[in-house]
């Protein structure tokens, strides 16, 4: 079950955007399949600010102090105090910017590594703008490419046009405007479009005037339950995290096993 987060797990420093004087809406998303990581405490300045962030789940949009330093940290689940923090990441926010930061990568580097040679390491990746709304009859995608052992990768409507073109791991593609429709989604080699490597259903009519986070997440090829499997979710400006269904792939695919050899 997708953990939501609520303000109420949250400390008031990050509840009264109106004590700061200048503020930037933030996004954050637990996007690291790394078993070590399942949970998380994120800190803020040596404070705890979400407590027990578990791998898929996303805060709701935050404001944040802006126009100085703030020092993220992430500590395991149940830390006792900064003491505990593993990595910090310093970050600096524009006065009425929006942000999407992703939690990303992997703590063991001896989990399956990245085929296209991209660091698999632990992170944060800051996007900018955060945009939460879209026209009536639209919604607006941003899309991130979160998962480890994944090569760069195409998503086409299935039958249909190129939607994302060339995402990379680590990467966001930006935002894509598109019609609040429902459509089914190929996940293909950047490479090679027949090779699908996973069909997914896109109820994009919930998102008619809306944004979203779209983000891949899990291990390619991860089948025995040891590791997070492959698959896409969403992620919503209220924290709701939405797995996007399986659907049948309708395009001429390569024989699995072969797929699966080019991700090693």
């Amino acid at each position: 079950m997708i953990k939501k987060l609520t303000l109420m797990t949250l400390p008031l420093v990050l509840m009264t955007g109106a004590a700061f004087a200048q503020t930037a809406a933030v996004q954050v998303i637990h996007n690291s399949p790394d078993p070590l990581a399942e949970t998380v405490d994120v800190y803020i300045d040596d404070e705890i600010a979400v407590p027990d962030f578990a791998f898929l789940a996303a805060t709701p949009v935050l404001d944040l102090p802006a126009g100085e330093e703030l020092v993220i940290g992430i500590a395991p689940g149940n830390s006792a105090g900064p003491e505990d923090i593993l990595a910090t990441f310093p970050v600096t926010l524009a006065d009425g910017e929006g942000y999407v930061v992703m939690a990303t990568g992997v703590l063991d580097d001896s989990l399956p590594g990245n085929p296209d040679g991209i660091d698999t390491g632990f992170t944060l990746e800051i996007f900018t703008p955060l945009t939460t709304t879209a026209m009536t009859g639209e919604c607006e995608l941003l899309v991130y490419h979160g998962a480890p052992n994944a090569p760069t990768v195409d998503v086409q409507v299935q039958g249909g046009d190129i939607l994302v073109d060339d995402a990379a791991f680590r990467q966001f593609a930006g935002y894509l405007t598109a019609p609040a429709v429902d459509l089914v989604v190929e996940v293909t080699l950047a490479n090679d479009n027949d090779a699908v490597v996973q069909a997914y259903e896109a109820p994009l009519s919930a998102l008619d005037g809306a944004g979203a986070v779209v983000f891949a997440a899990g291990f390619l090829g991860s089948k025995d339950g040891h590791l997070p499997e492959f698959g896409l979710y969403a992620a919503l400006a209220d924290g709701t995290v939405l797995p996007l269904n399986e659907a049948s792939v309708a395009t001429e695919s390569i024989d699995w096993s072969g797929v699966k050899a080019l991700f090693e």
